[in-house]
């Protein structure tokens, strides 16, 4: 897979054994179609690619890691998807920082949620040149931003990622059955639409050589997170049932570093 950049065209590859494939995503109670708040499971799946036997399971073509998730109580499933992004930072995060040499240098983020990804990509460097001296981030009609503490706590874990390491975010289409035709077609025109904000460029035939794991991987964070949604005794990274809004970032996180920040969403520091 390609994309152009400054009239030069560089390989953008899921299967590169120093890549490292996040697939997140998030499942609500169905009762949620009657309430404005359920619960939610949001859940991170990390997979890369490694010629070599690796004594994991499989997702795919990808070795898979162990998958991260949280159950959240009582919110909303735009609350739950962002939160698997968060998930998915954190993770990356704990693996450039820690003691051991991290085998990765570059982090893919795939979501199927447009308004998270959107958000974080595109709205963000306009939140953030609207945000108050008491960090309240306000969008383009004047409006406190919603879940905007998650943000902050997005913000606050890219911080603390060192600089070497590469993330880049896409949206791609969710519950893609890659046997039809029309349905990769679909989801091939959608990422384009979506992740344009970067110059990406994919050819179909590259996109279509890909879609099967692309999507199978999509479906298989979901299907997790659906089955920990009605498991009874399922909690999370925190060893508990969270409830919205309760803070979760401590004090060994820095002020968020907007240079960092907008390196990674690719947007200029000097316009924020």
């Amino acid at each position: 897979m390609y994309h152009t950049q400054g009239g030069v065209r560089k390989v953008f590859d899921i299967y590169n054994s120093t890549t490292l494939n996040l697939f997140t995503d998030a499942s609500v109670n169905k009762k949620s179609h009657t309430r404005q708040f359920d619960d939610v499971v949001a859940g991170c799946l990390p997979l890369f690619y490694s010629d070599e036997m690796q004594y994991l399971d499989r997702c795919g073509k990808f070795w898979m890691l162990e998958p991260t998730y949280q159950y959240i109580r009582k919110t909303t499933n735009n609350y739950g998807e962002l939160y698997g992004l968060l998930l998915a930072f954190m993770y990356i995060e704990q693996l450039t920082t820690g003691r051991q040499l991290c085998p990765f240098t570059t982090f893919n983020i795939f979501s199927d949620s447009k308004i998270s990804v959107c958000a974080l990509r595109d709205w963000l460097p306009g939140w953030l040149r609207h945000m108050d001296e008491n960090g309240i981030m306000y969008n383009s009609s004047g409006a406190p931003v919603a879940n905007q503490h998650l943000y902050h706590h997005i913000l606050a874990v890219i911080s603390n990622i060192p600089d070497w390491v590469n993330i880049r975010i896409f949206h791609i289409n969710g519950h893609i059955d890659t046997r039809k035709l029309m349905h990769i077609k679909k989801a091939y025109n959608n990422f384009l639409n979506s992740n344009r904000y970067n110059q990406e460029f994919v050819s179909f035939k590259d996109y279509f050589a890909l879609a099967d794991d692309l999507h199978q991987a999509n479906n298989y964070i979901d299907n997790y997170t659906r089955h920990l949604l009605y498991d009874s005794n399922s909690t999370g990274i925190y060893g508990r049932r969270i409830e919205p809004n309760v803070p979760i970032i401590t004090e060994r996180y820095p002020h968020p570093d907007f240079k960092r920040i907008s390196k990674i969403f690719s947007f200029k520091y000097k316009n924020i």
